[in-house]
């Protein structure tokens, strides 16, 4: 994901991926060989998962060369309150 469609996804409680992307998930320009994905999950509230595991918890994600890692932890005022920790540019898919 690029900063913009994290913090978009994340931040959104009821996030509706299939309304805001469709049923299919397209590859990364660099695997263009391969084909779309059937999506899972419906309406992001898996992500609160992470916190069973720790809090805060680091997400790192990346699209079109450029890589994003974040710290997300739980808010006061909102749900999680998320802050960039890094960002760099032409990262190879991995």
């Amino acid at each position: 994901m690029t900063e913009a469609q994290f913090r978009r996804r994340w931040m959104t409680i009821d996030y509706d991926r299939l309304v805001e992307e469709g049923r299919q998930s397209q590859p990364p320009a660099e695997l263009g060989g391969m084909r779309p994905r059937e999506a899972y999950g419906r309406n992001g509230k898996g992500r609160q998962a992470a916190f069973r595991f720790g809090d805060p918890y680091r997400v790192r994600t990346w699209r079109d060369g450029v890589e994003v890692v974040f710290e997300v932890r739980r808010g006061g005022a909102r749900p999680f309150e998320i802050m960039l920790l890094k960002s760099r540019s032409d990262v190879e898919a991995q």
